[in-house]
């Protein structure tokens, strides 16, 4: 049988053709933007080695013997600021000790050994109460100071006090100290 009436064929939506299309639109400017990239990075890497090239050509080769060598002699300076960093001071030890001596405390012999991190002092004192107040602060110092030994404590003629301490120091007394 033959239709008269014509019937209305379906549409699509317009929606869908725009997102296609839109969908389309951006695959390929993606593409072409990775192909840009990837030409624009070529260029800008030939462009650095040129400009590489051109800069060493401009310095002579006694140019590049003495930085080289500065280079070298930066290496060593280097080098030995990192060995040395590490290092015990020695001398920092006295700096460092100054300031754990009572003022009314003096120190007639002294012997440091700094590889086994000990200290042999001979001192006098005007009393025991002073003697005391030496050794209780020293005691207090247990970061720069792991051991105190008193020994050979005697009297003086004119009333002062003698006495031997053997101390084991903490490494940290042989590095600068901020007070």
């Amino acid at each position: 049988m033959v239709d008269i009436i014509p019937k209305k064929t379906e549409r699509e939506m317009p929606f869908q053709n725009i997102a296609l299309f839109v969908a389309g639109a951006l695959l390929l400017s993606a593409i072409l933007g990775y192909v840009i990239l990837i030409r624009a990075e070529a260029v800008a890497l030939s462009a650095q080695q040129d400009l590489e090239a051109a800069i060493a050509k401009v310095g002579t080769k006694d140019d590049r013997e003495t930085e080289t060598k500065v280079r070298n002699y930066e290496k060593a300076i280097k080098d030995l600021a990192s060995l040395t960093g590490g290092s015990a001071k020695p001398s920092q030890f006295f700096n460092n000790f100054e300031n754990l001596v009572h003022p009314k405390v003096w120190f007639s012999s002294f012997e440091l050994d700094a590889a086994l991190r000990q200290a042999a002092i001979k001192g006098n004192t005007v009393d025991f109460q002073t003697l005391e107040q030496q050794l209780v602060f020293l005691q207090s110092k247990t970061d720069l100071i792991e051991a105190l030994e008193l020994s050979d404590i005697g009297l003086r003629e004119d009333g002062g006090v003698e006495f031997s301490l053997n101390l084991t120091l903490a490494p940290k007394i042989f590095n600068t100290i901020e007070e």
